[in-house]
């Protein structure tokens, strides 16, 4: 995890590793060669198989594994797509275990109250895909579709978009039933394939709302789309 999050900057990267224990930092140089050779689609389904073996941590073991985590990701003073996902998941998965958080009860069980959130996760979405202001309410639009067939659902403007709209929208569209929230995911997907070209950051964005609404991950990857 820690080689995955290290920086391409000589300099940001100096300074995340002069934080490690000796032991660590030479088991993070070891695991490089690795990490550096790891597809951006494929860095996050890696985070989930080493989740299994962070089980297994101490619960002072987690505790300094996540403030390493921290300092990695604020090193540069940045937060980027990757870095957001890994540090959601390693919550949502080992703060249970480790700092006994326990997941609240469902609140909604109707669409309606969640519209404006999926709206906002969406639009985020459509944005992240293109650069074309026209092609990102089509797939806004595709999207939207799969929620509700009231025209009141409406596109956020990009500048109120991004990772904070994005995470606090999953916060609360977490809440939902489980029916609610493969819902949304269904509408997620219909949003980032409806130019038939998935990206990388699509992918990778997709997985994070899967994960996040406690729903498999769509079994597609970044490229063309495929036809059944």
């Amino acid at each position: 995890v820690y080689a995955l999050l290290l920086a391409p900057d000589a300099a940001v990267r100096k300074a995340q590793m002069d934080g490690l224990e000796p032991s660590m930092r030479q088991a993070v140089e070891k695991a490089l060669a690795s990490a550096a050779g790891a597809r951006p689609e494929h860095r996050l389904p890696v985070v989930g198989i080493a989740v299994s073996s962070l089980r297994h941590l101490s619960a002072a073991e987690y505790e300094t594994f996540r403030a390493g985590v921290e300092r990695f990701v604020n090193a540069d003073r940045q937060v980027d797509l990757f870095e957001y996902g890994l540090q959601r998941m390693i919550a949502r998965h080992l703060d249970p275990v480790f700092r006994k958080t326990k997941r609240p009860n469902t609140q909604n069980y109707g669409i309606k109250p969640l519209l404006g959130d999926a709206a906002a996760l969406l639009s985020s979405l459509a944005y992240w895909g293109t650069d074309d202001a026209g092609a990102a309410a089509s797939a806004f639009a595709a999207g939207a579709a799969r929620l509700s067939a009231d025209r009141s659902v409406g596109m956020v403007s990009a500048d109120a978009c991004g990772l904070p709209t994005v995470a606090a929208a999953l916060d609360r569209l977490a809440l939902a039933s489980p029916m609610i929230r493969k819902q949304i995911l269904d509408a997620c997907v219909a949003c980032v394939i409806s130019d038939r070209r998935v990206t990388a950051d699509e992918g990778e964005l997709i997985r994070i709302v899967a994960d996040s609404l406690e729903c498999p991950v769509p079994p597609f990857l970044p490229g063309p789309v495929q036809d059944a």
